[in-house]
């Protein structure tokens, strides 16, 4: 039987990366313990950054409530977006620090630890595109759906009546996901289907050149930061004519002001006050992960233990749950109900167009 992962309450702490926050005042209850791997430093380390002020918002919000069994205590680890290192760290997080939940952030770290966390029947929340992230029993994915955002984005071609379609997509397992997907809605209508690594020179040369040779309707792009840029970029100088799109663009930039007039098929930000509390309009994945320990919490709370299977089995039966992205559900296959917007980026900001 799986150990119960409780601990006495000395003194409750917030720890992120040898952060504290105030210690509270209740000192009689028992812990569960929440781990996150997220990059915290490295080229991501502007999304992993916002993701653990998601998920430090989550827990204190959380443990000011009067009413909880018991408190909630964060530990998070920097995993500088390298899958080895997320899954060392989920070892870490199981073995020694006893958590009770483990949280990932993009696809091939989630896919890291997956395995990990179905092995030690440790429950984890992986906020990645890709449905597989949820393979197993303790794994569920929290993030808008590959095919999904695909299913928008062929809508939204389709109604623009789009013929010529151009593709850039950076060489990750849920870019190749979506071009293929993509492929195969679309097939003749795209013109160029490529995928790129880094972003040199050369590499963007070649990209300003095709643009301005086949001359399409629409460009798409999707990549992360620092590489999103760099491709935004070199369209804005190549003066590059036709409507372009940022699949997950707020989501993926660090610097959303080069992307002026661009469409963004991207996933939900979170309501108003959780955006004030958050301090920026990129919220990124963070009300995912925010949402994500929410939803852990009630399944916890309302069966009054952190029994692995015991709160997996509560997760399922929960039908209906309202978070900072509004009402979503959880489906048989571990998978948050979650709905794609378009955006557009108009004075450096994203504002909805379609949803």
């Amino acid at each position: 039987m799986k150990k119960v992962l409780f601990c006495l309450m000395i003194a409750a702490t917030l720890t992120a990366c040898g952060e504290k926050t105030e210690t509270p005042k209740e000192n009689t209850k028992l812990v569960v313990k929440i781990g996150a791997t997220l990059p915290l430093s490295g080229n991501m380390a502007y999304l992993g950054n916002v993701l653990k002020k998601g998920a430090l918002l989550a827990i204190e919000d959380i443990n000011k409530r009067n009413n909880n069994t018991f408190m909630y205590h964060l530990i998070i680890e920097d995993d500088q977006m390298m899958p080895q290192k997320a899954a060392l760290n989920a070892q870490k997080l199981i073995n020694v620090d006893k958590v009770s939940m483990l949280i990932t952030a993009l696809a091939s770290n989630a896919l890291a630890v997956n395995s990990i966390a179905e092995n030690n029947k440790t429950i984890a929340f992986h906020h990645s595109h890709l449905p597989i992230a949820s393979k197993g029993y303790y794994n569920f994915q929290n993030l808008v759906l590959d095919y999904q955002l695909t299913e928008m984005l062929i809508k939204f071609i389709q109604n623009k009546k789009y013929e010529k379609v151009a593709l850039f997509f950076q060489n990750t397992a849920a870019g190749e996901e979506v071009s293929s997907l993509l492929k195969n809605k679309l097939g003749k209508d795209i013109i160029i289907n490529d995928f790129f690594i880094q972003s040199n020179s050369s590499n963007l040369s070649t990209i300003g050149y095709k643009l301005k040779k086949f001359n399409p309707d629409l460009t798409i792009v999707y990549g992360f930061s620092p590489l999103i840029e760099q491709i935004g970029k070199e369209i804005l100088l190549q003066k590059i004519e036709g409507d372009k799109i940022g699949i997950d663009l707020t989501n993926a930039s660090n610097k959303i002001e080069y992307f002026e007039n661009y469409y963004s098929i991207n996933s939900q930000k979170g309501n108003n006050e959780f955006v004030k509390k958050l301090g920026s309009h990129l919220t990124y994945q963070a009300p995912y992960v925010y949402d994500s320990i929410n939803f852990f919490i009630r399944a916890v709370e309302n069966i009054k233990n952190n029994d692995s299977s015991s709160v997996v089995n509560e997760i399922l039966k929960i039908s209906e749950f309202e978070g900072v992205n509004g009402k979503t559900m959880v489906n048989k296959e571990g998978q948050f109900a979650s709905k794609p917007k378009i955006y557009r980026v108009i004075k450096g900001k994203p504002v909805v167009v379609e949803e």
